[in-house]
């Protein structure tokens, strides 16, 4: 009697360990496709020319999803356009943090360093985007 109230003891924590399971990969998957539709807003947004509209909602998404690059970025993107160029290098340099194999990050990046007279870290990175140059003479 003692070993079938074990099997179904087993049996049952079995079933709750794997409903655990597949809530979790659940509710991941519903936060990915959140993350994305709400990025894809954004996106559609800056695309229009509604560019207080695409910043606000880029805002949202660095302070629910703050390690992901793409906010960031586009963030960056956003200040370049409307000339804030303080603004411009942090964003860029945050999406560059973020993802640092991205060569597009980095273009920004060097852009953004180009733009505000940061000579010295812009060749810092121009030596990380070329590395078969020794030496920038900038």
């Amino acid at each position: 009697m003692e070993v079938l109230a074990i099997r179904e003891n087993k049996r049952r924590i079995s079933l709750l360990f794997f409903i655990i399971v597949f809530s979790c990969l659940l509710n991941a998957q519903e936060k990915k496709n959140d993350y994305e539709n709400k990025l894809i807003a954004a996106t559609t947004f800056y695309q229009r020319g509604q560019v207080l509209k695409a910043e606000k909602e880029l805002k949202k998404l660095t302070r629910k999803y703050p390690e992901k690059a793409a906010p960031y970025y586009l963030l960056s993107e956003i200040y370049a356009r409307t000339g804030r160029v303080g603004l411009y290098e942090q964003y860029a340099e945050k999406a560059y943090i973020r993802d640092t194999a991205n060569s597009e990050y980095l273009s920004n990046l060097i852009a953004a360093y180009d733009r505000t007279g940061n000579t010295l870290l812009l060749k810092k990175y121009l030596l990380k985007a070329i590395p078969s140059r020794k030496e920038i003479d900038y």
